[in-house]
C-alpha cells in the first residue's frame, strides 16, 4: 500500500512540506494526490477552469519529498512549476525572476536553467530565510492570479 505524503512525518521537512501545502491551498490552487509516496500535484484554481472553459486542466506542479544519492531516507523537499504548464509568458517571467538559494532547477549543474522542464525550489531545513521566501512567492502568486 502506497502512503499519502501527508502521512509521512520527517520533523523539519514535514513542517516546510506543510508550509508549502498550506501557501498554495490557502491561494486556491487545488492541490491532487495521484497516489505516490512522495508527491501531491499542483494545479490553477477551480475558478480559472470555470471562466476559460476551454483550458485544458493541466498540473502546473509539484510539491515532493526528495531523495539524495537514492538514499532510502527523504532529505529534502521541493516544489516545482513546470514550465510547459504555465498559463502564460507573465507567469513564466514573474516565477523565472525568484532567484535565491532555494532555487534548483536540475540536480546537478546550474541551479537556474532557464532549458530546464521546470522552476524548482528544494529545502533541507527549516532556516530564517524561509518565512521571507514564502512572503515574496505569496505576493508574486497573487499577482499572478488577478490577471487570470
Amino acid at each position: 500500500m502506497i502512503n499519502n505524503p501527508d502521512d509521512i512525518n520527517l520533523g523539519q521537512l514535514t513542517d516546510i512540506y506543510n508550509k508549502i501545502k498550506e501557501e498554495f491551498h490557502n491561494l486556491g490552487f487545488e492541490i491532487d494526490w495521484k497516489g505516490t509516496s512522495q508527491t501531491k500535484q499542483i494545479f490553477l484554481p477551480r475558478s480559472y477552469y470555470l471562466k476559460n472553459q476551454d483550458a485544458v486542466r493541466k498540473q502546473i506542479g509539484a510539491i515532493e519529498y526528495y531523495r539524495i544519492n537514492n538514499t532510502r531516507t527523504k532529505t529534502s523537499v521541493s516544489f516545482r512549476f513546470y514550465r510547459s504548464n504555465l498559463p502564460n509568458n507573465e507567469w513564466k517571467e514573474k516565477l523565472e525572476e525568484l532567484i535565491n538559494p532555494y532555487r534548483q532547477d536540475k540536480i546537478t549543474g546550474d541551479s537556474v536553467d532557464p532549458k530546464s522542464i521546470q522552476i524548482q525550489f528544494v529545502f533541507y531545513s527549516y532556516d530564517k530565510n524561509l518565512d521571507h521566501f514564502f512572503n515574496e512567492l505569496r505576493s508574486i502568486l497573487e499577482k499572478l492570479l488577478i490577471s487570470l
